[in-house]
């Protein structure tokens, strides 16, 4: 792949490039079945969130839309991520920018990330 760029890089650039690398998880996409259990990975819909637990707003108060969730024991194992547990990111479904501020990112308002060492009921 960064071989597609030496045309438009230099060496040192790739090299610099190259040396960032991470490991990274491929994810291949299918459609869910008619049910799936709440703590099943999914792209979007209504996810896993404990009634005890106050589900993410955004500064208005408006409730955060589920990107996406990740059962990791269904996961290849990855260094980075724990084995088991439910990894979440939310965005907000009533801003343009889905909840990111471009010109502070700092401002995490509009977007919010949870994990769930314990998902048993």
């Amino acid at each position: 792949m960064l071989s597609q760029l030496q045309k438009y890089l230099s060496a040192e650039q790739i090299e610099r490039i190259a040396a960032s690398a991470k490991t990274v998880l491929a994810l291949t996409l299918s459609p869910a079945p008619d049910s799936l259990p709440p703590t099943a990975s999914r792209v979007g819909g209504i996810g896993y969130w404990p009634q005890q637990r106050e589900y993410p707003r955004n500064h208005r108060g408006q409730p955060l839309a589920l990107l996406a969730q990740f059962n990791l024991a269904e996961l290849p194992p990855h260094p980075a991520l724990p084995a088991s547990g439910l990894l979440a990111f939310y965005i907000d479904p009533f801003s343009d920018s889905q909840g990111m501020d471009y010109d502070n990112p700092d401002n995490r308002s509009g977007i919010a990330t949870v994990y769930f060492a314990d998902t048993a009921a």
